[in-house]
């Protein structure tokens, strides 16, 4: 899929809500406790099926639409 397509379907997917945020505890080994999360973004396409964030995440960065992504989801 050209970038230009993938910009394209990647709007559409802001629109239609369908970037989601999965979070992952991160461990402190020493203490054995959670010391916190990281926020994972995740596309789920209606046809394609989840698309790998090393697919979107750099056309969103280029295109600005990471912004947006941040206040959509």
């Amino acid at each position: 899929m050209s970038a230009a397509r993938l910009r394209t379907n990647l709007r559409e997917a802001i629109d239609h809500n369908e970037l989601e945020l999965h979070y992952q505890p991160i461990f402190d080994l020493k203490s054995k406790m959670i010391s916190g999360f990281e926020a994972l973004a995740r596309w789920r396409h209606p046809v394609r099926g989840m698309v790998s964030p090393i697919t979107f995440i750099p056309v969103a960065e280029d295109s600005g639409l990471l912004a947006l992504s941040e206040n959509g989801l």
